[in-house]
């Protein structure tokens, strides 16, 4: 009779760099090699930061490192700033080799409808410049708008034919009074 011993192959693991930190649903999980559990994959083997390395078996698959580690682009929800301001975090993940996954955020701000000229004069404050305003002689005041938000530009500010219609403004000047009826755009 002859004994045959069959050999397991030992699987080695590979460490992804995951730049994303606790955007990761991975971020969280069970240090490797603590006990009780003392895994060996499947975990997360150090964080630094806001990134941290997880271990996974030789075999996983091939797929890339952003995806193994759980990080994925994000587009925040507009936030408002001060007057006129909105802003949002944009988050992009990208594998930069096939165990580093990259992220990088950046901020967009724009400015809702009336305003123009958004800008962060202060770390993290966001502010953007009202539209003019017109006042006619019986001093109604008819407030500038843009024809849709994110404008950058003063000459996108107007007032529309509308509100001079419907307040029945007049205005004057050296050759007489008069009505506006279409609308008004600024002109620098």
């Amino acid at each position: 009779m002859f004994a045959t011993t069959i050999a397991t192959p030992a699987l080695g693991y590979k460490d992804f760099t995951c730049g994303c930190g606790s955007f990761s649903y991975l971020y969280n999980r069970p240090t490797c090699y603590t006990a009780p559990e003392y895994l060996t994959e499947y975990c997360v083997v150090s964080k630094t930061g806001d990134s941290f390395k997880y271990r996974m078996p030789d075999n996983y698959g091939g797929l890339s490192a952003c995806n193994i580690c759980g990080c994925y682009g994000d587009v925040g929800s507009w936030q408002s700033g001060n007057n006129g301001a909105i802003f949002r975090q944009i988050y992009t993940a990208t594998s930069t080799s096939t165990l580093v996954c990259t992220a990088s955020y950046r901020t967009e701000v724009a400015c809702i409808s009336g305003y123009y000229d958004p800008r962060e004069p202060d770390f993290m404050v966001y502010v953007c410049s009202k539209c003019p305003s017109l006042t006619d002689i019986d001093d109604k005041t008819l407030d500038g708008t843009t024809p849709y938000a994110n404008t950058s530009g003063i000459t996108d500010c107007y007032i529309p034919k509308e509100d001079f219609i419907a307040s029945e403004a007049k205005f004057q000047d050296a050759t007489g009074l008069y009505t506006i009826t279409d609308d008004c755009y600024y002109v620098e």
